[in-house]
């Protein structure tokens, strides 16, 4: 997918959610962790809200919630430099 065209791209992530899902697999390869306190424990998918998240480990703080996006402007983002070149699917 480094060399990917539009069309390729289109074709694997038909769906914003599908491209999300990609994108959460590279990040947490083991399961959704807290940026926060790095703990996998006790951390809950927020209701009514697709691919977002809130840790509930004591001491935390993270109980706000955070996306598959957290931190991405950070130089160490693991989004795959294939898709961060497409950018935001519903540009025009």
């Amino acid at each position: 997918m480094i060399n990917a065209t539009f069309e390729q791209f289109e074709h694997q992530f038909p769906t914003d959610d599908a491209c999300k899902e990609f994108i959460v697999l590279q990040r947490w390869p083991d399961g959704v962790r807290c940026p926060r306190c790095n703990a996998s424990e006790r951390i809950y998918p927020r209701k009514g809200q697709s691919f977002r998240w809130t840790c509930k480990n004591k001491g935390c703080g993270e109980r706000n919630g955070y996306s598959f996006s957290v931190d991405y402007g950070d130089h160490s983002s693991r989004i795959p430099k294939s898709l961060s070149k497409f950018g935001s699917r519903s540009a025009t």
